[in-house]
């Protein structure tokens, strides 16, 4: 799920992002602007589980991350 990540500023979700790897970045942008885990697995040439793994880690971090920017403002 995108929770805590809905509410995001889209600027602030491009400036998290640099910090992904770049084959999480690839695979959670590609997510975000609507291509299926299928679609990503084609264009990455990578089994759909770890398409799946890729986004979740993102996602995770991505989370993380802006929590702990959040508390620091607060």
């Amino acid at each position: 799920s995108n929770e805590g990540l809905d509410h995001m500023q889209y600027s602030d979700l491009i400036k998290l992002m640099d910090v992904l790897s770049a084959h999480n970045r690839e695979a959670f942008q590609l997510y975000q602007d609507g291509y299926s885990y299928k679609e990503i697995s084609a264009i990455q040439k990578i089994p759909i589980g770890t398409v799946k793994s890729r986004i979740f880690f993102a996602r995770r971090k991505l989370r993380n991350m802006y929590e702990h920017a959040n508390a620091i403002r607060a």
